[in-house]
């Protein structure tokens, strides 16, 4: 069964977050957004298991629009990628009222993305060893 991910990154981030979803080969059907009214869109129409989502887009603070994307899509985890210099109480409000299942802090790993989507969709955590990690 394939899981369905929307995302909505900065531009820095987006390949370290396709690569990660990429490690899951058949396990994830994966929809780039740009704008986060994009975004809102889709969720009318769709209903992803997941929404990796970025707390700063376009210079702008996304944490108010949390809440509206658990109100659009009740049962998608949400995993929030913060910057260092985002505000702790906050991040800290969101995780205990469950209005986000992960988080992670810049910079990212695509380690971090992986364990975070294994441990929030149960899908296997994959075991090669990914080709950007193996020497000549």
């Amino acid at each position: 069964m394939s899981r369905s991910v929307f995302v909505c990154v900065q531009r820095d981030i987006q390949n370290p977050v396709t690569m990660a979803l990429l490690e899951f080969s058949t396990g994830v059907v994966r929809r780039q957004f740009d704008k986060l009214d994009d975004m809102k869109k889709a969720l009318t129409n769709e209903q992803p298991d997941i929404i990796i989502i970025d707390s700063m887009l376009n210079g702008r603070s996304n944490l108010e629009t949390l809440k509206e994307f658990r109100q659009s899509a009740p049962n998608a985890k949400i995993i929030l990628i913060v910057s260092s210099g985002a505000k702790k109480d906050d991040i800290i409000g969101f995780i205990k009222d469950k209005t986000v299942h992960g988080v992670i802090v810049r910079p990212i790993t695509i380690q971090q993305l992986i364990d975070n989507i294994s441990r929030l969709t149960g899908l296997n955590n994959p075991t090669e060893r990914p080709w950007y990690m193996m020497g000549n």
